[in-house]
């Protein structure tokens, strides 16, 4: 149950989602670009859980029998073969038309046909039941994506702090004529 809540990865190995980030691309002087990251929500055994779910949606949906549905339905055969048959086998030997007779076979089938639609009408409901109990867990996102915005490097931060000093003191040598001596200076 750890495993499921976010103990063990598996592998022997504690989850760290933040060990799946990925590392930005970039320099110690020049920074690194905007990027996105994906981090996993869930461990590997809850992955898997979710997998088995959209197994189960993709079957279901596809027609397949629901979970647990295959108990259900031998159990009901068994109580048609041990307890209606013999119940109406017993009826048309009291009324004295007996097993062979054509009323019988017809009571027959018809028991028959009414185990099957209700079998089926119970394997559709507990389809959808089903459906609606895995549908939350099966299409859950199991990501999240961050943006990490740009970040800069030693020297941009360097020039940065230069230039925003150079810029002060242009503000107050007079605007554009400060900044065309200051560029004349440095010509």
């Amino acid at each position: 149950m750890a495993n499921l809540l976010g103990g063990s990865g598996g592998q022997g190995q504690p989850f760290n989602p933040v060990s799946m980030l990925p590392t930005q691309q970039g320099s110690f002087f020049g920074g690194s670009p905007a990027s996105f990251a994906t981090t996993q929500r869930y461990t590997p055994n809850q992955q898997n859980l979710q997998n088995q779910s959209i197994q189960q949606i993709m079957s279901l949906l596809q027609g397949g029998k629901p979970y647990g549905f295959d108990a259900l339905q031998n159990q009901a055969r068994e109580n048609f073969q041990q307890n209606t048959i013999p119940s109406l086998a017993e009826r048309f030997t009291a009324m004295g038309g007996g097993q062979r007779s054509s009323a019988f076979q017809g009571a027959l089938g018809n028991a028959a046909g009414g185990l099957e639609s209700s079998l089926a009408g119970l394997g559709a409901q507990l389809g959808q039941q089903q459906l609606g109990q895995l549908l939350p867990y099966g299409f859950a996102q199991s990501f999240d994506t961050q943006y990490m915005p740009r970040e800069s490097g030693f020297l941009e931060n360097i020039l940065s702090s230069l230039l925003g000093g150079a810029g002060q003191g242009l503000g107050q040598a007079g605007g554009q004529q400060g900044l065309l001596k200051l560029l004349s200076l440095l010509a």
